[in-house]
Formats: C-alpha cells, structure tokens, sequence
C-alpha cells in the first residue's frame, strides 16, 4: 500500500472560511500559476510558493505532515526543539560528526535554531540533527506554517 500523494496550495482568490485546498497539483508553467484539483471544489489556482507536498505522514495528534510546516519534535526523550518540513536534497550525519555525511533527498526538517542552548548552556540541537530525516523523532508536533505563522520562524520554544 503506497501512500497518498496530495498537495495544499494557498487560493489566490478571495474564498470565505477556506484558508487551503488540497488535492492534485497542476503547474502551468505558460502562465506561470499553480492548481489544485479536487473533486470536491474543481480547479482553484493557488499561490506558487505556498504549494507544498504531503509527506505521507501524521504528528502525535493524527494531523497530516506537509512542506512548509513548522513542528516542535522530540529526540530520545530529551532534546526538544522546532523544526521547518522541507524537501529536497540534504546531508544526513547520524554518526554525531565521526564519519562524512550521506547525501539524501526526500523529505527532511531543518532546525530552526541550530545555536539554541538550555539553562545549563548546553547545546538543545546535536549537529547531526540541523537536518535530518523526519523519521529521526519519536514525536512530531505541528504547530503552524511558514504562510500563516511566520513568527515561529524564530525558533523560539
């Protein structure tokens, strides 16, 4: 069994009480937009750059994981810190600096807060973990996006 393959776009125009559409994505290079087709509200265009991928994937709280989410995760039980979903090609390190990186592409979060330190002044992110794969957490929260909360851009937990 695959998983879903969907996207959610920002609609261009002015819908009342619909912040997103979901479904399959046109792009139309010619004009340069956007689509997302449903069959539930047709073929609405929809803002380039909010565009993003669903990962396949739910948080802690059942609520699906797409690009451009900003999500608070756990490592082993400890280290908790915020992250932004991405996709694309990334250097994956699990080794904590003793061997080079493997190069990966797919989905992936990268730290928002990489300098972060807790009340001892110890370091809350591990250098292996700045960007990683989102199967590296036991938990993944999300708590907003990139479009919609830009203030949780800054890290702070």
């Amino acid at each position: 069994m695959g998983r879903d393959i969907k996207f959610r776009g920002k609609p261009l125009e002015e819908y009342p009480a619909i912040k997103w559409f979901y479904g399959s994505l046109i792009l139309n290079y010619d004009d340069n937009l956007a689509y997302i087709e449903s069959p539930y509200n047709g073929t609405i265009p929809v803002e380039w750059g909010s565009v993003g991928q669903y990962l396949g994937v739910t948080d802690k709280n059942g609520i699906e994981i797409f690009e451009g989410d900003i999500a608070d995760v756990c490592y082993l039980g400890f280290a908790r810190f915020r992250v932004k979903i991405m996709s694309g090609e990334y250097e994956q390190d699990g080794s904590g600096g003793e061997y080079s990186g493997t190069k990966c592409i797919g989905f992936y979060t990268k730290t928002l807060d990489p300098e972060a330190v807790d009340k001892y002044d110890c370091r809350v992110v591990p250098e292996y973990l700045r960007e990683t794969s989102i199967l590296s957490f036991e938990s993944i929260e999300v708590i907003g996006n990139i479009y919609e909360n830009p203030e949780l851009l800054k890290g702070e937990i």
